[in-house]
């Protein structure tokens, strides 16, 4: 129970000190408050605050200034930006609501409730250290933020080409591990989540009233994968949201520069005031171009799969700006600008990964820049492992794919899933109301207000390059907000038109959202069971009926005991090497991706001659404990001569078992 109060004890500093770091930067670029809508401005500031943050950190881990004092520092200034900004926040964020409320008081209470019960029980999901579905948090997303803060620096680990994957957003993972809590460094993605809920209602109030703002932020809230991403330090729901808001803030500059374009005619001599409004408009609306940039950079600089959306983004910098001012000069400055700035913004991560192996988008695009520790086989390896999701990439997936990603628990063996484990085929999937309203799209698309065919657009972007690079249900969920907003003003046309067809409609939307809120209770409380679906509550470990360990170690089967075992039975000296497995989290000790695969050339299996080269090699290297992992007995062999090497010294008695449970062994070299 202390952990889940230390961790929610230290959110709100951060919360505080990235909210003044953001509303600092705002008025830097736009010498105002430029939001003009009660909480859309702490939503602007505190996302940009944490994208401002992480690149601190990232330079504070570059030169090695990782020290308890740095993280406990930030903490008290945390502290001391909360108390700052209770008496001085108005002076941030000003504005009042807008947008007209269709429904009434009695929507509002009920959308209140649902978003608050969705909020705190996914927050009490987030709270339980991560296990078994969380395989990239403990094999990369936190375990390298660990092994950084081991060693007080960032620097090169070639074992883990995740390790050079752009990490703006898990620089806050780090400090809060280095603050000694996993609790906090999860709530922060979950925080992610509120946000992009939340940015997604601010955006549906301002351009289509609150009630398409209230559908589209339950559709989005309610999706299987949204809440279970918002239960793990994973980086989806944070790019999600950079990416989201970068457009938002392009689009609220769009608006300030066609509103000034259309008067343009309209002004005279005599109209001075009108005149210097409209000037504040021109700049305003630049500020929000800048301030779209920077969100774009943050968003590049969390993960790969964003240079599509920054490519589409700058062609919507350009057209947009083109329409709005009719001028193709002032289109292609600003498509210069929000481009070059967004590239800036996340220069140092790509910077960094060219220095450290020659290839500024490692692993990926070896055919064309190389990379340390990485070979054409390797990149075959890693490309095949990429096509295991999904069903296919033929016009006949394209055109069934939103059926077959809504419903992918049911596509189970010999089919691909979208989302697989070695456990459980889980049945996080999109919201069903998703599906339901694209089959009303091509009736009510001529209807669509010009937002909202801009958010089709961008989101069948996403859903483009989701199709054809990796189609992994995840990955889809930048495209979400768009859709949502979409199918939100379709929900709202329906109603208002009085047609019998928007029983159904809305029907569909309160399923979806009463689906949702029994994932979301189910994960912190009851558990959810099913043929398809099966999860374990954790509100025995967060609420303290249970040790963190005992938990881990029931969740985490076999890897989880072995963690414990090595860092309660080896000196703290010792290194371990880890083979079929990955989720190096919970070791406290200096550890490798011990296989060809992972680091080519890194361990040099080939040249060994014997067992005995191999044993004596992992000596001198301090590598005497080795970790090997489950394999799935009916995976084919991969001839990789680390196994024969392996199986003969078992045999000859040349390692000694030292432990074993759930088919996860650890040897002692002598």
């Amino acid at each position: 129970m202390k952990e889940t109060l230390f961790a929610l004890a230290l959110l709100l500093p951060v919360v505080g000190l990235c909210t003044l770091i953001g509303a600092g930067l705002i008025r830097l670029v736009g010498r105002q408050a430029l939001a003009d809508q009660r909480g859309e401005g702490i939503i602007f500031a505190l996302s940009l605050g944490m994208g401002v943050t992480g690149n601190i950190i990232l330079a504070c881990g570059l030169l090695g200034l990782f020290s308890p004092l740095l993280f406990r520092g930030g903490i008290v200034l945390g502290v001391l930006s909360v108390v700052f900004l209770l008496y001085r926040g108005k002076a941030f964020f000003g504005g009042s609501a807008a947008g007209s409320e269709l429904y009434g008081k009695r929507l509002a209470r009920i959308s209140g409730i649902f978003f608050s019960l969705i909020a705190v029980f996914t927050a009490i999901a987030a709270l339980a250290p991560p296990v078994g579905l969380e395989w990239d948090a403990l094999s990369y997303h936190l375990a390298n933020q660990k092994t950084w803060l081991q060693a007080g620096r960032i620097y090169y680990l070639p074992w883990d080409h995740h390790s050079n994957f752009p990490m703006t957003f898990q620089m806050i993972y780090l400090w809060m591990l280095g603050l000694g809590s996993i609790g906090a460094a999860k709530l922060i993605h979950w925080l992610c989540g509120v946000l992009l809920v939340a940015s997604v209602y601010t955006f549906g109030r301002r351009y289509s009233g609150k009630s398409v703002g209230i559908v589209a932020a339950a559709l989005v809230a309610a999706s299987p994968i949204v809440l279970w991403e918002a239960t793990v330090a994973y980086i989806d729901l944070a790019s999600a949201l950079f990416t989201f808001l970068s457009f938002y803030a392009f689009w609220n500059g769009r608006q300030s520069v066609s509103e000034v374009t259309e008067r343009d005619s309209e002004v005279t001599e005599r109209d001075s005031e009108v005149t210097e409004r409209d000037s504040e408009k021109v700049v305003n609306g630049t500020a929000w171009c800048i301030l779209s940039a920077i969100l774009m950079g943050f968003a590049l600089g969390s993960k790969y799969t964003v240079l599509g959306f920054w490519g589409m983004g700058l062609l919507g910098a350009l057209y947009g700006r083109w329409r709005a001012t009719n001028s193709p000069s002032a289109a292609i400055r600003a498509a210069v600008l929000w481009g070059g700035i967004s590239l800036l913004v996340a220069a140092p991560w790509y910077l960094k990964t060219m220095i450290y192996t020659g290839n500024p988008v490692y692993p990926f695009a070896y055919s064309l820049f190389g990379g340390k520790y990485w070979s054409a086989e390797n990149a075959a390896l890693y490309a095949g492992e990429q096509a295991k999701f999904g069903v296919g990439k033929d016009m006949a997936s394209l055109l069934l794919s939103p059926w077959q990603v809504t419903n992918e628990p049911l596509y189970l063996t010999p089919q691909k899933p979208f989302i697989y484990t070695e456990y459980i085929f889980y049945g996080f999937g999109l919201s069903p109301a998703f599906l339901a309203l694209l089959l009303i799209l091509p009736i009510a698309g001529g209807r669509l207000t010009s937002v909202s065919r801009a958010c089709l657009l961008f989101g069948v972007g996403v859903f483009a390059f989701w199709f054809f690079l990796m189609q992994q249900t995840r990955y889809l969920i930048p495209a979400l907000p768009f859709f949502a907003i979409v199918m939100a003003e379709m929900v709202v046309t329906s109603w208002e038109s009085g047609r019998i067809s928007r029983w159904f409609i809305a029907g569909m939307v309160a399923i979806s959202s009463l689906w949702g809120l029994y994932i979301a209770g189910g994960m912190a409380f009851w558990g959810v069971n099913g043929p398809l679906l099966g999860l374990r509550p954790v509100a025995p470990v967060v609420f303290g009926a249970i040790s963190p360990q005992e938990y881990i170690e029931r969740r985490l089967p076999g890897v989880g005991g072995a963690s414990f075992w090595i860092n309660a039975n080896t000196a703290p000296t010792v290194k371990v090497a880890l083979f079929d497995e990955t989720r190096g989290f919970y070791l406290d000790r200096d550890y490798l991706w011990a296989q060809p695969n992972h680091a080519a050339g890194l361990i040099p299996w080939d040249s060994y001659a014997s067992v005995d080269d191999w044993l004596n090699d992992f000596r001198k290297k301090g590598y005497t404990t080795l970790l090997l992992g489950q394999r799935d007995p009916a995976a084919p062999d991969d001839g990789q001569k680390w196994r024969t090497l392996f199986k003969e010294a078992e045999s000859s008695g040349k390692i000694t078992l030292a432990f074993e449970q759930a088919g996860t062994r650890v040897y002692l070299i002598p």
